[in-house]
């Protein structure tokens, strides 16, 4: 009875057309199944049904295997040719700019809004399939997807390019925050917006101790509304110490008294300390170290220069950034805002 079981199915299965995985199953069913009698009963069937177990193993070890689906996180084997769209230029480029950005942020800052996320990431696989930009991620969390970053030149992926990434993406959404602002604002408008990437390229230099000093911020925009604001952003993860941030506070004085209006054609300047890790308690400690260096050099009277805060820049309200006063000011209890008259 388990031989004309074990035959009736290799003819069907057979004469059905083959499929692959379902051999193992027949296999285990006449050798492992309810009917199993062991060896005499497998070599019976082979007996039998010689010609046609034949068959079987034939299609079992020449079939092709079927074609699993490519990750997402895979490049293709080589470069599939493109036609660039005007989509695609603008994406590149925001990347040229920005040096770079994330899924999210490049969606932002190309289209506006997130609203057209799914065809963004269509046109960054195919220009990351045709070798036209680079891609690596970002671990944000032990579970769960990583945080693709885009980029047109490609980058190692060491410990401390995770670090740099970080700190890079944070101060870019200081500007997608400025864009957001804009667009919802029609009397605002972005004049200028320098990223870090352009700005390590043409820093300020300022005299400090017969030497240059290159003062270079993580971000910069001019505002019009239509007044001229113009603010430089320093992005704080309270990663540095006090030496570095004094020495930066100097040369942030130091360039006001003329090398920042040679470099930017403008008069007014605000110095905006964004604090991402440490909250109320990082702030406090750059406002000590901040009043200290003012004390130090007599300039008092350039307080006004400086502003700190503690938000997250990915989930913070423009309007409230700008114009509602969360900011603090050396030497000063109240708040205030960024940019007055908003």
């Amino acid at each position: 009875m388990a031989l004309a079981k074990g035959r009736h199915l290799v003819k069907a299965h057979l004469g059905r057309g083959f499929e692959p995985h379902k051999c193992v199953k027949i296999v285990l069913f006449v050798t492992k199944g309810p009917f199993h009698r062991g060896t005499e009963s497998i070599n019976s069937l082979l007996d039998h049904n010689a010609l046609a177990f034949a068959r079987l193993r034939t299609h079992m070890v020449t079939a092709p295997k079927p074609r699993l689906r490519r990750s997402r996180y895979e490049r293709a084997a080589s470069p599939i040719p493109l036609n660039r769209t005007r989509r695609d230029e603008e994406i590149c480029a925001a990347l040229r700019d920005f040096g770079f950005l994330s899924t999210i942020q490049l969606c932002s800052w190309v289209f506006g809004s997130l609203t057209a996320l799914p065809y963004l990431r269509e046109r960054v696989r195919k220009l990351f399939d045709a070798r036209e930009l680079h891609r690596q991620f970002l671990i944000e969390q032990p579970r769960g997807s990583p945080t693709t970053v885009h980029s047109l030149k490609p980058r190692n992926h060491h410990y401390r390019s995770q670090l740099f990434m970080r700190h890079t993406l944070e101060a870019n959404e200081l500007l997608v925050l400025a864009r957001k602002l804009t667009q919802a604002s029609p009397g605002f408008h972005l004049a200028r917006v320098f990223t870090e990437y352009q700005l390590k390229r043409i820093p300020i230099y300022v005299a400090s101790n017969s030497h240059k000093q290159a003062v270079i911020a993580d971000a910069f925009i001019d505002l019009r509304t239509p007044e001229q604001h113009c603010v430089a952003f320093e992005l704080d993860r309270d990663t540095a110490f006090r030496d570095p941030i004094c020495a930066k506070v100097e040369g942030w004085l130091e360039a006001e008294r003329g090398p920042y209006q040679d470099w930017a054609g403008a008069d007014r300047l605000t110095v905006a300390f964004v604090v991402t890790q440490g909250g109320e308690r990082r702030v406090t400690q750059l406002l000590n170290w901040t009043e200290n260096v003012l004390r130090e050099t007599g300039r008092q009277l350039s307080a006004d220069l400086f502003r700190f805060a503690a938000f997250d820049p990915a989930t913070a309200n423009p309007e409230q950034v700008f114009f509602r006063p969360i900011w603090k000011r050396p030497f000063e209890q109240q708040l205030v805002p960024l940019i007055q008259g908003g």
